[in-house]
């Protein structure tokens, strides 16, 4: 009986130290520092204006008919431009106007999960922007392809 007590004081001193040091270091969603959909949604729309033009681009040089799919090139495009950003620095040109950006609570973004987060990123384009929608009611405002890649977007001021 007494081991199930010291067991049941060791997970609450382990839960209040975890709680604390979140705290301390900043857990993104612990402490307020977590991005509100308004905000992404106008990061998002400015690296749509950005990549509008490259779009064009690639329509009008018409290396699109090379492909099976037309999209293929405009969809490589817009894979580079993301992944780029996110791991050099660790937001998009849209993202840092809105001056925010994307965190992990296991350490820096890897190659990996930017990957990952891309691939979710277009799952999400495809059916209508639902997991972009999805942070309006999640408690940690993760989208889906944040969700995918463990990772959080937070203001940056």
């Amino acid at each position: 009986m007494s081991k199930i007590g010291e067991h049941d004081t060791v997970l609450l001193l382990a839960k209040i130290l975890t709680r604390k040091l979140d705290h301390f270091w900043g857990s993104p969603h612990e402490n307020g520092l977590l991005c509100k959909f308004w905000r992404r949604f106008w990061g998002l729309v400015i690296d749509v204006l950005i990549c509008i033009p490259f779009a064009l681009i690639i329509i009008r040089s018409g290396i699109s008919n090379y492909f099976i799919w037309p999209a293929i090139p405009h969809i490589i495009f817009e894979a580079t431009y993301y992944i780029s950003f996110w791991l050099i620095k660790s937001a998009t040109p849209g993202m840092m106007l809105m001056k925010i950006k994307i965190v992990t609570d296991k350490g820096p973004l890897t190659f990996w999960r930017v990957i990952i987060r891309c691939v979710g990123l277009f799952i999400t384009s495809f059916l209508w922007g639902l997991g972009g929608l999805w942070m309006i009611w999640d408690k940690k405002r993760q989208t889906w392809q944040d969700k995918m890649a463990g990772t959080f977007v937070v203001r940056a001021d």
